[in-house]
């Protein structure tokens, strides 16, 4: 089960500061908007699987955000005129 996958990852990292499996696990980056995924086997013998990716409709957003900060450049311009 996934719960019981996490609770011996906290406990590898409670004990030794490492969660399990450690190459799963990427370093953090600042900036980066990568996320790991859990995901659930139906052998509950197995570990579940990891993967990394960006979060969903990354790019969709990306552009409402970069369509915001111009809008608000030209409000700001306009302001200071």
């Amino acid at each position: 089960l996934l719960s019981v996958a996490i609770g011996g990852m906290w406990a590898a990292f409670a004990s030794r500061a490492q969660p399990l499996p450690p190459a799963a696990w990427p370093a953090y980056r600042n900036g980066s908007e990568a996320q790991l995924v859990l995901s659930i086997r139906e052998d509950a013998t197995a570990p579940p699987p990891f993967r990394v990716e960006v979060p969903p409709r990354a790019r969709e957003c990306d552009f409402w955000e970069r369509l915001q900060a111009l809008v608000r450049d030209k409000e700001q311009r306009v302001a200071a005129s």
